[in-house]
């Protein structure tokens, strides 16, 4: 009996593998962000949000689902990466 997991690690490997090639324009749900930023649970990303560590979704027009907007998604893992090397 084979059973599907519904892990975000699963449900966001094609569009995490494609992030590089996504415009700056584009939205991305949170499985995507979990798998950036390596966070397990949904609860941890909302705090991170709150607190500013990461940048704030945004709910689209007909959408019930937060999305971060790839462009602010990869400024702020610059931001992250430059303070990591100084």
């Amino acid at each position: 009996m084979q059973t599907q997991t519904n892990t975000p690690a699963v449900k966001a490997s094609a569009p995490l593998s494609q992030f590089d090639t996504l415009p700056d324009t584009a939205y991305v749900g949170s499985h995507v962000v979990l798998n950036l930023y390596g966070v397990r649970s949904l609860a941890t990303l909302w705090k991170w949000e709150r607190a500013g560590r990461i940048p704030r979704s945004r709910k689209l027009a007909g959408s019930r689902n937060n999305s971060w907007c790839v462009g602010d998604l990869r400024a702020a893992l610059a931001k992250e990466a430059d303070h990591a090397t100084s």
